[in-house]
């Protein structure tokens, strides 16, 4: 009997298990999630109904012929729609649905909610849902669509994003921003740069919400028609006040808002310049191989051009500065900075500024503006002769800078060490803390034999030092930082030699450094193709255990002075000497003066003594006299 029964329990419970099996089953068979759900705009005015696409996943067995979805807001329903589509087993598809709101004044931050209530006419059980959120207002501005280009003069693929801004500025002038933030190049503002984020070139950001997109005219387009749809709480305006003595921008900007409540808002400032040149853009289009691409298909796969829409600078950060943290509808909130002019600006008649609101708890733009501030360009009057020799008979030119630079490369053939004759000459190949210039050797413990030093320049290991005399030293890394900090770099030919020319602008005089290449043991390398100039200065941590020098490095699309360099390569030497080298005892008449020469008290030759300072006269005669200019 005990076993009768429980044969019997046991049957009676796998008819139980096999019954709910089939139910649940059964219910598996209509199973339908929301997978994705996007809000056209979260920001709405009063009346105006929710936008949505909704993307659908079938994860039943049972194909899905219709199916319904509720809306809530704030808990609250708001309306539902039926949908008589069909999506197959295991198959995905897109539905869209317009939802009229059910609020009446302010609501913001609201929680927004999508939950399917049944599938094939029949309930579900554990419904899929997907929330997001929305904000309702009174009233609402128009928006100015922003979009911050990743660029590079390197990129070959780059010049898609010159010609889809240039196309946008064209269709879209009052309501259209575009700004290229370079990379890894000359024109890179390294802040702005690293903030942006981007690891594919070009990329761009579209209002700071659409991050890491592609670049493309047609893109921009779609980008822009979508963000113009999406109004905004907030709006911006700009004035500008140039000091073109100062070289300064005070800048006010003015935010209004469309409610009233919490609300952390910052304003950023970026400083925008056009007609940039000096700088040629690597062309993957040229020869029209990959199509039309704005004429760039008629250019070389090396392009000189004309560069707009360049940043310069962003101020005071990436994220700006605080505005406000909470808002009264239509009440004024404004920003002031006050704008230092960078020193490598090429024309200050060809500035812009670009205003920034920012959300401060998203980094979302919220609005921008843009708005021209063109100012004179700096006249630099005084200059110096390269030609004066002061410092042990080696010409100099003064950069305005704390050291002055040998106008030409220290030779190296034939036990000559002297300097070049003329500024395109490439001069001599010499390893790191060589002061023969005679080692030709591949091995890194010939440069020096023994401990490895950390700073050579001015010291018995440099060259310049040896070779020029006492005066004469190479530059340390600081200093190579400071010529490209204080000056403009453009490349250029002279004797149809290649090269860089740095431009001071602090008073505008100029040096050229010519691509001289490199040596590796005896062989010349790549002469034409990009220059590379010694430091006095070892990095301060091995690598792999070798100890690496700076040297400043360029080519026809960047110059990086922290480029690092093995001891036994063979690299220029361009001396340098401090600026107050030149004692007044040893200034002497320029034969190109037939008057008066005028010198600064370190005995630097000017053609003019424009900034109010104290100068010494040396007269035809022979007389020296010195006066002060007021």
């Amino acid at each position: 009997m005990y076993k009768t029964i429980q044969h019997g329990m046991i049957r009676g419970l796998m008819v139980g298990v096999l019954l709910l099996s089939a139910l649940v089953a059964n219910a598996a068979t209509n199973s339908l999630k929301i997978a994705n759900l996007v809000i056209s705009r979260h920001d709405l005015k009063v009346g105006e109904p929710v936008e949505l696409t909704m993307n659908m996943a079938n994860l039943g067995t049972n194909d899905v012929t219709s199916f319904s979805i509720c809306y809530y807001v704030n808990g609250e329903v708001t309306g539902e729609t039926h949908f008589d589509e069909r999506i197959s087993a295991g198959r995905k598809g897109t539905v869209h649905a317009t939802i009229n709101l059910n609020i009446t004044g302010q609501a913001l931050q609201q929680p927004f909610k999508a939950v399917v209530e049944s599938v094939n006419g029949m309930s579900v059980s554990v419904p899929s849902e997907a929330t997001d959120f929305i904000s309702v207002y009174e009233d609402l501005f128009p928006r100015n669509v922003l979009i911050e280009e990743g660029t590079g003069t390197w990129c070959g693929w780059c010049v898609k994003g010159i010609v889809a801004i240039r196309k946008m500025q064209a269709a879209h002038p009052d309501d259209f921003i575009g700004i290229a933030v370079h990379n890894n190049d000359a024109l890179t503002v390294d802040e702005y740069d690293s903030a942006m984020g981007f690891t594919n070139f070009p990329s761009c950001n579209i209002d700071r919400t659409y991050l890491k997109q592609q670049v493309d005219t047609s893109l921009f387009e779609t980008y822009y028609q979508f963000e113009k749809a999406r109004l905004t709480p907030g709006s911006i305006s700009l004035t500008a006040t140039p000091d073109d003595e100062k070289g300064t921008i005070s800048l006010t900007a003015t935010s209004k808002f469309s409610y009233t409540g919490e609300g952390k808002y910052n304003c950023a400032f970026v400083l925008v310049e056009d007609s940039v040149t000096g700088y040629n853009q690597n062309n993957e289009y040229a020869g029209g191989t990959y199509g039309k691409m704005g004429g760039f298909e008629d250019q070389p796969s090396t392009a000189s051009i004309v560069l707009n829409d360049v940043a310069r600078g962003i101020y005071p950060s990436y994220m700006g500065q605080t505005l406000t943290e909470q808002v009264e509808k239509g009440h004024n909130y404004t920003c002031q900075y006050d704008l230092q002019l960078p020193k490598k600006i090429q024309h200050r008649s060809h500035l812009s500024v670009v205003a920034l609101l920012i959300n401060a708890e998203d980094s979302c733009v919220v609005n921008a503006v843009k708005i021209a501030v063109p100012m004179k360009d700096a006249v630099n009057t005084e200059t110096s002769s390269t030609a004066h020799p002061n410092a042990g008979d080696f010409r100099y030119v003064d950069l305005g800078l704390s050291v002055c630079w040998a106008a030409g490369n220290m030779l190296g053939e034939d036990g000559n060490f002297g300097e070049a004759e003329t500024e395109d000459i490439c001069g001599g190949y010499f390893g790191w803390a060589d002061p023969t210039g005679l080692l030709h050797e591949t091995d890194d413990s010939y440069y020096p034999q023994g401990e490895v030093p950390t700073e050579i320049s001015n010291t018995e290991y440099d060259i310049a030092h040896v070779k020029w005399g006492s005066e004469w030293r190479l530059p340390t890394h600081e200093e190579v930082k400071e010529l490209y900090e204080n000056c403009s770099t453009k490349v250029e030919s002279v004797n149809n030699v290649t090269g860089i020319r740095f431009t001071s602008l602090n008073n505008g005089n100029s040096i050229f450094f010519p691509f001289n290449g490199s040596r590796n043991g005896d062989d010349v390398w790549s002469v034409g193709e990009y220059g590379s100039y010694w430091t006095g200065t070892l990095y301060p941590e091995p690598l792999d255990g070798i100890y690496y020098v700076y040297e400043l490095d360029f080519d026809a699309y960047a110059v990086n002075i922290n480029n690092l360099d093995s001891r036994n390569d063979g690299c220029g030497v361009r001396p340098v000497c401090n600026a107050q080298a030149s004692a007044i005892s040893s200034v002497k008449t320029s034969e190109h003066h037939s008057t008066v020469a005028v010198y600064t008290l370190d005995g630097r030759q000017v053609r003019s003594f424009v900034p109010n300072r104290i100068y010494i006269i040396r007269q035809k005669d022979g007389s020296v006299k010195k006066i002060l200019k007021k």
